[in-house]
């Protein structure tokens, strides 16, 4: 009797292997899969009995890759995300999934949803010869949904794969340039800012960055942070910063089930796509730490076991400046992680006008505007945008003025000289390039420089004056 037949794709190399040798120690042939542009050729090349999807992946995600599946083919899947979110969970079902586990789940969690969905298809299973009926159209009630599914993959036909799909994979300057206009007028149609505020949000979410926004009360800071978490199609998660926060209610924490007589992991907020941290200065430094791992590796440890966080996966904290009663100032460390800093301001006349003839009818709502499979997408051609050795050596050169300034006791780590090579790669791809100039560098610099250096005056305009300086009298290449 030949062994079941199960594909597994999962970008994430180390989740995918541990995936693939559980279901292999227990006795199945496993094909494993990274990209997901080449998930629906798998599927009709390897003909599998199971499918396991991931459903963070750039290119076309998992929800896309179940949906084409779906539609000629009754192969049971099953989907795997790090979010513990209902509404993830809801559209894998309405999508057409059989399963849906979180990450991470134990062997004997996946061993049990592999075989209990193989047994149910092979009960219902069709002649050989028997050709496949065209498949339903999808219901959005899961209780019109067939309870069991009779099927092996040789009697389905190929999976369809249109131009969409196809390209997908790989964004040219034009998608991701249509991609970023959409979210950028869909937050814009929402939030009255400065004209800068909103691309700077943006760049940290395109470029894999965090960002941190400060500024007085009221000028909508929280506002924007949800407008720019509501547009994506992913699971957004908020934490309030209080004195008695306490880390395990941002990370999680191993709880004892008394049925099982063993600790389940119960994942926290951090285990979305967008966190928003809201007055982090206002909870204590042992619970801000908590985040420091998780910015800095997209990874959090509990109880010793490290656990990767889903992707795209963005902070957004905020901060209110002019308030110092029963905060703590964020450390230099923390400060370090976040790509850019951006205040909001308080609004001209005009702006103040346009804010309250949108709030007329209530609070505006941001719609969904891309999913997180676009994000990474928007990402991953960030990484690609060229950088010349003279632009390089530019930047290296007002990192090491601002490091040599008199007033400057702690300028850039390496880590924010990364970051702003990066960012200027995220700026130079928002204004339509594929390579960075010296005025993307000039454009970034005073937002992801300034909030990095440790001054022996506590004027927080002077760290912005010294880019200024440093940008003026750096030569700029040619």
């Amino acid at each position: 009797m030949d062994k079941p037949r199960i594909l597994v794709v999962d970008d994430e190399a180390s989740f995918r292997e541990f995936v693939s040798e559980t279901l292999q120690r227990a006795g199945y042939e496993v094909m494993e899969v990274s990209e997901s542009t080449q998930a629906l050729d798998a599927f009709n090349e390897f003909r599998p009995d199971l499918t396991v999807l991931d459903i963070a992946m750039p290119g076309i995600d998992g929800y896309e890759v179940c949906r084409r599946i779906r539609e000629s083919s009754e192969v049971p899947i099953v989907m795997m995300s790090a979010m513990p979110d209902q509404r993830a969970k809801m559209k894998s079902v309405h999508l057409g999934a059989d399963d849906y586990l979180v990450k991470p789940f134990s062997m004997t969690e996946l061993e049990s949803s592999a075989e209990g969905l193989l047994q149910r298809s092979s009960a219902g299973e069709p002649a050989e010869e028997a050709i496949p009926a065209p498949p339903t159209p999808a219901s959005d009630d899961p209780k019109t949904k067939t309870p069991e599914r009779s099927l092996r993959v040789e009697r389905q036909a190929p999976v369809p794969r249109d131009g969409e799909a196809q390209s997908a994979g790989r964004m040219d300057i034009a998608q991701f340039q249509e991609s970023y206009s959409r979210l950028a007028d869909n937050v814009s149609s929402i939030v009255v800012a400065r004209d800068t505020t909103i691309p700077l949000a943006l760049l940290g979410l395109v470029a894999g960055g965090h960002v941190l926004i400060e500024d007085v009360r009221g000028v909508g800071k929280t506002f924007l942070a949800k407008c720019i978490a509501d547009s994506i199609d992913g699971v957004f998660t908020r934490v309030q910063g209080t004195p008695d926060l306490l880390p395990s209610e941002i990370t999680g924490a191993s709880v004892f089930n008394p049925q099982e007589a063993h600790f389940t992991f119960l994942p926290g907020p951090v285990f979305s796509n967008i966190l928003l941290a809201d007055e982090l200065n206002r909870a204590s430094p042992r619970t801000q730490s908590a985040l420091l791992e998780a910015m800095a590796e997209g990874q959090v440890t509990v109880d010793g076991v490290t656990r990767p966080l889903p992707r795209p996966f963005m902070v957004i904290a905020t901060q209110n400046t002019q308030e110092s009663s029963g905060t703590f100032a964020l450390p230099d460390t923390q400060l370090d992680r976040f790509m850019v800093r951006i205040g909001i301001g308080i609004p001209s006349p005009d702006r103040e006008k346009e804010i309250v003839l949108r709030s007329r009818q209530g609070t505006p709502q941001a719609e969904i505007v891309s999913s997180i499979g676009e994000v990474l997408a928007m990402q991953e051609f960030v990484l690609q945008v060229g950088i010349a050795d003279n632009v390089a050596a530019f930047v290296i050169e007002v990192v090491n003025f601002i490091r040599g300034h008199s007033r400057v006791q702690g300028g850039l780590s390496p880590r924010g000289t990364v970051l702003l090579m990066r960012a200027s790669q995220g700026w130079a791809a928002i204004q339509g390039r594929e390579f960075v100039t010296p005025d993307d560098v000039q454009s970034v610099a005073s937002s992801v420089i300034s909030h990095r250096v440790v001054l022996d005056d506590t004027d927080r305009s002077l760290a912005e004056r010294i880019v200024e300086d440093a940008l003026e009298q750096v030569p700029v290449p040619t």
